[in-house]
């Protein structure tokens, strides 16, 4: 059956049958907009993922794509063909579990945070980045243990700040009102100028292609870590911004750090972190563990630091117990 509302990329989840039985999994589907549309890139990136990440001894909180194939040929009567993404399904993810009684301890919701800073070192020392970090994306088993899911490489690596690209690839499921992609990846108009290509596609509902992961030009003078116009590639520092929002949202039980709106905002003021209340209700974490949020939601990917750096910080802190790394 169908699950999750995704405009990009629809997810069912499915029984495969294999020798020994069958298994849950997740099947992700892209339907080609064109007949001729590419997507080997696409595959052999995904596949490479695999093949880096499959070790689940030396990265027990990531689980990438188990295979990575392509539908029937197109035929008639408008068919274009299909790629399939399939991984083991899971019964909850971290926004499942924060709704969730019995709600997290103060110790588990470390634990989580932990596991989540150890996925990040898991994947990026492999040279692995994940695209798309958000609490849907972070599976939680019922004793707590973080599996990392659903890497992203195949979707753009930079937004128009005022099209539609962000609500087509970034907002499936309950993430309508959540924004945890990084600053650097929107490009800037000046004074938020209209581009009319993007409004003429969203008013007919077309939508982009996969393909289209052209820089928009950049118009007005801004920071040099926004002046990217020939970003390729997801970097490390995209990920720990986007952990920076799940770790706040984790303390706020599910409430939302940042929406499209205030990430957009933010490109045209002068503001170093993109959250400066930090406002956390269900209670007050260590002085140590605020400050680290702060660091990643720093609006400058240079000085966000790493997931490495932050766990040694909050163990030394004492916010992370040394029993964690036994």
């Amino acid at each position: 059956h169908k699950i999750g509302n995704g405009r990009f990329m629809k997810s069912f989840h499915c029984k495969e049958q294999r020798e020994l039985g069958s298994r849950s999994v997740v099947v992700k589907v892209y339907v080609k907009k064109e007949i001729d549309e590419d997507l080997e890139i696409y595959r052999k990136e995904t596949e490479r993922i695999r093949n880096l990440l499959q070790n689940r001894r030396e990265c027990p909180n990531v689980q990438p794509y188990s295979r990575v194939f392509a539908g029937k040929k197109p035929g008639g009567r408008g068919v274009t063909g299909a790629a399939y993404c399939v991984r083991q399904h899971f019964w909850s993810n971290l926004r499942d579990r924060l709704g969730t009684r019995p709600f997290l301890s103060s110790i588990e919701r470390r634990w989580v945070a932990y596991q989540l800073l150890r996925a990040l070192e898991q994947c990026h020392s492999l040279g692995v980045c994940h695209g798309d970090l958000n609490a849907e994306n972070v599976m939680v088993s019922s004793w707590s243990w973080v599996t990392l899911v659903d890497f992203a490489s195949y979707k753009p690596v930079t937004l128009a700040d005022d099209g539609p690209e962000f609500d087509y690839y970034f907002c499936a499921g309950q993430r309508h009102n959540r924004c945890y992609v990084a600053p650097e990846r929107f490009q800037l108009h000046r004074h938020h100028s209209t581009n009319v290509k993007s409004l003429t596609e969203k008013e007919n509902g077309t939508v982009p292609s996969i393909l289209s992961n052209e820089a928009l030009p950049i118009t007005h003078t801004t920071p040099s870590y926004l002046q990217q116009g020939a970003l390729k590639s997801i970097t490390p520092a995209m990920d720990i911004f986007s952990l920076g929002c799940v770790l706040t949202e984790l303390y706020r039980g599910g409430t939302p750090t940042l929406d499209i709106a205030t990430v957009v905002k933010s490109l045209h003021e002068e503001r170093e972190c993109l959250d400066t209340s930090l406002v956390f209700e269900d209670e007050c974490p260590h002085e140590a563990f605020t400050l680290a949020i702060r660091t990643m939601l720093l609006r400058d990917p240079n000085q966000r630091g790493n997931a490495s750096m932050h766990r040694h910080q909050l163990t030394i802190a004492g916010v992370l117990p040394k029993e964690f790394d036994s």
